[in-house]
């Protein structure tokens, strides 16, 4: 495999899906220099690679046959390979073990798997066993800085971008909960697709506000035109609140939230105020939008202080939806520029100043 590949470099650079088993192949021969000079000229290939799971698996052949089983361990948990069987995984990480010179732990490991393998994953781990007591080939010290290295990349990568369960999200969930519950209270008092019956309870009217209703400012956030308008808050809610609770801490979390919630329906007030005009508005889109800027704030400063490339990348995509959420309220009416915008740089603000807790 490895004389095939290097003969067709066009197949590989059309089909990189294969680099994981060119490098697989350099591992299994003891070609461990070959391995990293390989995975390093393909490195940019390899992070952008789609599906995950096709990176993932050229990440763990690096780490396996570099002899790393903690990050073994770590790839294994936390990407698309924690779906894969557990006597698959303990294979992984007990060859590492093996590379890392622990041949009594990979044999154990071995000998445990064993009964419960498949048939070509029980052939793979009988071959192991029988030359279990082979040294395994030494990385160079180049390579080894390599390894580590790409260790400290991919460490951070994780720790910016990698994912955050939901259901640890207790803040968010607790939001998102909020909003249901006032959700379903409007159904059942019929104040939904009804803005006089919205209004009466308690939409930011930008008039009553100026006459000295200012509870409306807190009371708009948490009310919705309908069940489709409380959908996509609620998406937005919870696909980036469980990892900006996460960096932020729950209070720091909440103080974005709340914050741009209620700094952005103050701003509506007063522009209106400002331009002579009458709004009506409701919704928890400034919150929302609070966390958006928030995630911004928190990948730009792992940006200026780690120059961490996975962080600016996502701190540029927060940027590109805030302003294709600002180009969509300009171009569709009914929508508020003013609420997206201002939660957006306030929940920015808040987060950018007072900073992550890790």
């Amino acid at each position: 495999l490895q004389a095939w590949a290097a003969e067709r470099p066009e197949i590989i650079a059309r089909e990189p899906g294969l680099l994981s088993h060119v490098l697989r192949a350099h591992g299994e021969t003891g070609d461990l220099a070959g391995m990293v000079g390989l995975y390093d000229r393909e490195r940019s290939i390899i992070d952008r690679m789609r599906p995950h799971l096709l990176r993932d698996s050229c990440r763990l052949m690096l780490f396996v046959y570099g002899g790393r089983p903690e990050f073994v361990e770590r790839i294994l948990r936390q990407s698309d390979f924690a779906a894969a069987p557990a006597p698959e995984q303990r294979f992984w990480t007990a060859v590492a073990r093996w590379a890392a010179g622990d041949g009594e732990a990979a044999r154990r490991d071995f000998e445990e798997v064993l009964p419960e393998a498949n048939p070509s994953l029980a052939i793979a781990i009988r071959r192991r066993l029988a030359t279990i007591d082979s040294p395994p080939p030494v990385l160079d010290e180049a390579s080894q800085r390599f390894l580590e290295a790409e260790e400290g990349r991919l460490s951070q990568e994780s720790r910016y971008v990698g994912p955050v369960s939901l259901r640890s999200a207790r803040a968010t969930l607790v939001l998102a909960g909020i909003n249901l519950l006032v959700f379903g209270a409007q159904s059942l008092l019929a104040a939904t697709d009804d803005w006089k019956a919205t209004h009466d309870l308690g939409a930011l009217c930008t008039d009553c506000v100026i006459r000295g209703e200012w509870w409306r400012v807190a009371s708009s956030t948490v009310l919705h035109a309908n069940l489709l308008h409380l959908g996509m808050n609620l998406f937005g809610l919870c696909a980036l609140g469980p990892a900006a609770e996460t960096a932020l801490g729950i209070r720091r979390f909440l103080a974005v939230y709340i914050g741009a919630g209620l700094g952005a329906a103050a701003t509506v007030v007063a522009a209106a105020w400002l331009q002579g005009e009458r709004q009506l508005v409701i919704g928890a889109s400034g919150g929302v939008m609070g966390v958006v800027g928030a995630t911004a704030a928190v990948m730009l400063r792992g940006w200026l202080s780690e120059g961490v490339a996975a962080a600016r990348n996502r701190g540029l995509l927060m940027a590109v939806y805030i302003a294709a959420q600002s180009l969509i309220d300009t171009l569709v009416p009914g929508l508020s520029f003013t609420t997206h915008l201002a939660g957006a740089v306030i929940g920015f603000l808040i987060a950018f100043v007072a900073g992550p807790k890790r």
